[in-house]
């Protein structure tokens, strides 16, 4: 797997005449990372949105947290699989 398109990363989305159009989520170059639909009455797209536009600097703290308790002894094997599972790889 590539490495994943560089953050950050923020979210589009219009509306028209009252009708509800996907969001996007966009990179800093303006690159569509991805279309967040929802059903008619959920609006979840936003929140689903806000949420993939925050991956990249989720998936850096979780490095940096891990970092942390790996050099002061402590467990990160949760930390370390939620990393595994971002970067598209396998599981121990």
């Amino acid at each position: 797997m590539s490495a994943h398109t560089p953050g950050p990363w923020h979210t589009f989305s219009a509306q028209n005449w009252g009708h509800r159009w996907p969001t996007f989520v966009v990179s800093a170059d303006g690159d569509n990372v991805a279309v967040v639909c929802s059903r008619r009455d959920d609006h979840q797209e936003q929140p689903n949105a806000a949420l993939l536009a925050a991956a990249p600097d989720l998936l850096a703290a979780c490095e940096d947290v891990c970092d942390f308790l790996r050099a002061h002894g402590y467990d990160t094997c949760l930390v370390d699989a939620a990393i595994r599972k971002a970067r598209g790889e396998a599981s121990p």
